[in-house]
């Protein structure tokens, strides 16, 4: 993908909470990783989320983290400042969300499930279908064990 490419924009915005000691450098930073200067973007379809992906990938600008919250599939980034930033395509309704929320695996599993950007992108690339892109299971795994961009040492990308 042509780096000087439009970027994809995202279709909206979740949330935003951000801390900076540099104002001008934390901007520079979401032009270039969104096009905009706010954070939490929601993408329309998986095409989207790698296009979106691989456009950072060649700014030299890479996930922390990548996970399947099964509600959602997310691609988690740090700003120079350490923010976090979730880019995310949603892969259920509100009503589904609720209803997965309700389940024992869920309650097993409320973070998710860790996949590798590179393995997505080649799925997302061979047309497979959504419930293999990123495949969701059961397994034990709670809040203590979600990444952060120190721990993967990755804070000032």
């Amino acid at each position: 993908m042509d780096a000087k490419k439009t970027p994809v924009v995202p279709s909206r915005f979740c949330h935003i909470v951000l801390k900076s000691t540099d104002r001008d450098r934390r901007q520079k930073w979401y032009e270039d990783v969104l096009g905009i200067t706010t954070s939490s973007p929601v993408y329309d379809s998986f095409d989207d989320l790698v296009n979106a992906y691989e456009a950072r990938k060649a700014k030299g600008i890479k996930p922390f983290w990548c996970v399947n919250h099964g509600m959602s599939i997310s691609m988690y980034y740090a700003d120079p400042d350490g923010n976090q930033v979730e880019c995310h395509v949603d892969t259920m309704t509100n009503d589904e969300v609720n209803a997965f929320m309700a389940t024992p695996e869920f309650s097993q599993n409320p973070i998710g499930v860790d996949f590798d950007p590179e393995e997505f992108v080649r799925r997302v690339r061979s047309n497979l279908p959504a419930s293999e892109l990123a495949p969701w299971r059961v397994m034990t795994r709670g809040v203590g064990d979600t990444p952060t961009p120190e721990s993967v040492g990755r804070a000032k990308m």
